[in-house]
């Protein structure tokens, strides 16, 4: 029986999983493939530290996402071929999944936000985050309206350098007792920046970090 056809985009990014330790995980890029051979991929390197990585071997559990379809399957890590290159052999069988909205990922990240309209800029909390957008607290009572532009900075826990990132005003919240600020924000871009978001998102509620 023919295997079905994964998808598969040059450069799309892959989640992988070992199935033998599954506190090993990785992000890895495909690089090509052979229809019911073999995925080519980055070598899947588990972060221990800021200057050690191990690869990732044997079975593996991974997750694909593309245009709006997330592809879930397991399989096996064949062989490393030098040069930051590695055999995945390819599915039997794969799940799929349809994504229709952005689960949002709790956090306690610091962040710079601004107005476009004031420029000046404000020490602020982000508490929850996903592809679409970002829930975060200034600690004081900001004048601000639905639909207003904003820039954010910040770093994201897997240390992914978010600059100028502009978002929309959708929801605001005063907490007066606290003399703070809540407010709900729906990020518009640029693009760049929202696929570093995007990323690790996806990598959060993969492996339920």
């Amino acid at each position: 029986m023919k295997r079905k056809k994964l998808p598969l985009i040059i450069d799309g990014e892959i989640l992988i999983r070992s199935l033998e330790d599954q506190s090993l995980k990785a992000k890895s890029r495909i690089l090509g493939a052979r229809h019911g051979h073999f995925i080519l991929i980055e070598d899947p390197l588990y972060q221990v530290n800021e200057r050690l990585s191990t690869p990732i071997t044997g079975p593996v559990y991974c997750q694909y996402f593309n245009e709006g379809f997330l592809y879930i399957f397991p399989s096996m890590i064949l062989k490393s071929l030098g040069d930051n290159l590695t055999l995945l052999d390819y599915p039997h069988r794969f799940e799929v999944e349809t994504i229709r909205q952005h689960p949002r990922i709790r956090v306690n990240i610091k962040a710079s936000f601004s107005s476009l309209s004031s420029g000046t800029a404000s020490e602020a909390t982000i508490i929850d985050i996903s592809e679409g957008g970002c829930q975060l607290i200034v600690p004081t009572l900001v004048v601000l309206r639905k639909d207003m532009l904003c820039d954010l900075k910040f770093t994201l826990p897997d240390s992914q350098n978010i600059e100028g990132i502009q978002a929309k005003v959708r929801d605001i919240r005063f907490l007066k007792l606290k003399n703070n600020t809540k407010l709900g924000l729906q990020f518009i871009g640029p693009p760049e920046q929202i696929s570093k978001i995007s990323s690790f998102a996806r990598f959060c509620m993969f492996f339920k970090v």
